[in-house]
């Protein structure tokens, strides 16, 4: 499915929100950590920006600054990389979690 399919079917509005944050993820079956920033947010999940390179289904723990709380997502789609190496991913937010 498409973004722009996933966008017409959401069941939470999307606000603009531009925040710095960790994305923990698994790299190469190590935990691994990268900074990226928050395109808008929902009550169920967020777009970001970043340069990692993550799949679709895979999970990842979201930790905003200031925050010791983790927000486990998944990855639901994967934009194309842009000149700057950075890609917006679609991310869902698991268990009712919230980025705060």
């Amino acid at each position: 499915m498409r973004e722009s399919d996933l966008r017409d079917h959401r069941q939470y509005p999307r606000i603009p929100a531009e925040r710095r944050l960790m994305v923990l993820f698994d790299f190469a079956g190590r935990g691994a950590a990268r900074e990226a920033s928050t395109v808008d947010l929902s009550r169920a999940g967020a777009r970001i920006r970043t340069d990692i390179e993550l799949t679709p289904g895979q999970s990842v723990d979201l930790l905003a600054k200031n925050s010791v709380n983790t927000v486990p997502s998944q990855v639901v789609w994967v934009g194309n990389t842009g000149p700057d190496q950075f890609r917006e991913i679609g991310l869902q937010f698991l268990h009712g979690a919230l980025l705060a």
